[in-house]
C-alpha cells in the first residue's frame, strides 16, 4: 500500500474522492477530481470507466484516510495495484497548503 503527502498533489494528478456528494458540496479539493462514494464504488467498473490503465497513480482521498485506506484495498483486491493513499485526506491537505472549497 502506498502513501502519499497531499503537498504531492497537482492538476495532472488522478484524483478519486471517496466521500459523499453531500460531503464533497461542503469541502473539496480544488483540483480536479473524480467520485465514487465509498459505499458504492466497483473498483473494475470504475477503472473500466475511466480508462485507467495503471501507468499513472490513482490518488484516493477522504476526509482524514479511513475510508480511502479501505478504497485502496478494494482496489488492489481487484487486480489494480497503482493506487496511493492521500495520508491525512482533506484535513492534511488543507493543513499543507492546498486549497480547499467550502460552500
Amino acid at each position: 500500500m502506498k502513501y502519499v503527502k497531499p503537498s504531492k498533489l497537482d492538476e495532472k494528478s488522478i484524483i478519486l474522492d471517496v466521500r459523499t456528494p453531500d460531503e464533497i458540496y461542503e469541502e473539496a479539493l480544488a483540483l480536479p477530481f473524480l467520485n465514487a462514494e465509498l459505499s458504492k464504488l466497483k473498483p473494475q467498473e470504475f477503472v473500466y470507466d475511466h480508462n485507467l490503465d495503471g501507468s499513472k497513480t490513482l490518488h484516493i482521498i477522504c476526509h482524514s484516510g479511513t475510508r480511502s485506506l479501505r478504497a485502496a484495498e478494494m482496489f488492489e483486491k481487484s487486480g489494480f495495484f497503482n493506487v496511493a493513499v492521500v495520508d491525512g485526506g482533506i484535513v492534511e491537505a488543507e493543513k499543507e497548503g492546498l486549497r480547499v472549497i467550502r460552500h
